[in-house]
């Protein structure tokens, strides 16, 4: 059963003509005249008494449904709205990924360049190792040549190095 139908039933158990059927109604109605008026009331005039009541409970049963009706829907935009407001709390706009995206490429971009310039020069340096080493590999002519080979590309390389700084 829905919050509607609950409601509803709740508010329809009220309401005189659910409580009383004509019989009850005709019974408590007698009393409260023959204590007043020391006659039995017409059975037609309490008829439509009763006929009344139903007809105004219809149209309080109507109004009331109308107002669970609205309380309900409110109830809801106001859940939704409070679910967005959460959602929203807890998200990221579009716009703000979008330039901590673009800051990411940014430094891996740099880094990126770094590390190119890092190799370029380290594949510099290996060539001209290469080239040194072929050097002292053309000149060599014994074993003691291959001492002096060795400290002549020592003190090539420590010449390079002061350069660089």
């Amino acid at each position: 059963m829905s919050s509607k139908e609950l409601l509803l039933q709740h508010v329809r158990e009220r309401l005189i003509s659910q409580n009383y059927s004509f019989e009850e109604f005709l019974q408590t109605i007698g009393q409260t005249y023959r204590s007043r008026h020391e006659s039995e009331p017409e059975i037609d005039t309490v008829r439509d008494w009763y006929s009344k009541y139903e007809f105004q409970d219809e149209a309080a049963l109507e109004v009331a449904d109308d107002r669970i009706d609205k309380f309900l829907e409110q109830n809801r935009e106001a859940e939704l709205q409070e679910l967005e407001n959460m959602q929203l709390a807890e998200s990221f706009p579009l716009e703000q990924v979008v330039n901590k995206l673009y800051q990411v490429d940014q430094m891996l971009d740099k880094r990126l360049t770094y590390m190119n310039e890092a190799l370029k020069e380290n594949v510099l340096q290996l060539e001209r190792f290469d080239d040194l080493l072929d050097l002292a590999n053309s000149t060599k002519v014994d074993e003691n040549e291959d001492m002096k080979a060795v400290e002549n590309l020592h003190d090539k390389l420590k010449i390079q190095k002061s350069e660089e700084r």
